[in-house]
């Protein structure tokens, strides 16, 4: 068990192969942690504005959903500031999770997450 404790809220998980990590949000804590595969050198990457829901890591960069605002925001995981990529009308669209799409070379699709 990776994460425990109480009041935390585990919604969107994705790995960071690069670096070897694991990484997911925590709606109720605000916040995005990454630890190692054996959940040794944890630590808080981002503390969000909304509660953060999908969570999806690409090149050092974490891309993720909140409910409050509805958007959809990424950030680097060295830090700095988030930049807000989309807004969805908040009666009309929910950003829940988010994937990314890896293709190959032939741009046949290699790999899907939700």
């Amino acid at each position: 068990m990776i994460v425990t404790g109480v009041g935390v809220y585990v919604y969107g998980l994705d790995m960071h192969f690069c670096a070897n990590k694991i990484c997911w949000t925590d709606t109720i804590g605000k916040r995005i942690e990454c630890s190692n595969y054996m959940g040794g050198e944890r630590r808080q990457v981002h503390n969000t504005t909304g509660k953060p829901w999908g969570l999806a890591i690409q090149g050092g960069v974490a891309y993720y959903t909140t409910g409050t605002p509805n958007s959809v925001w990424s950030v680097p995981l060295t830090g700095g500031n988030p930049t807000i990529l989309d807004t969805g009308t908040l009666n009309t669209t929910k950003f829940y999770s988010i994937a990314i799409l890896h293709r190959d070379h032939n741009r046949t699709v290699t790999g899907i997450r939700e």
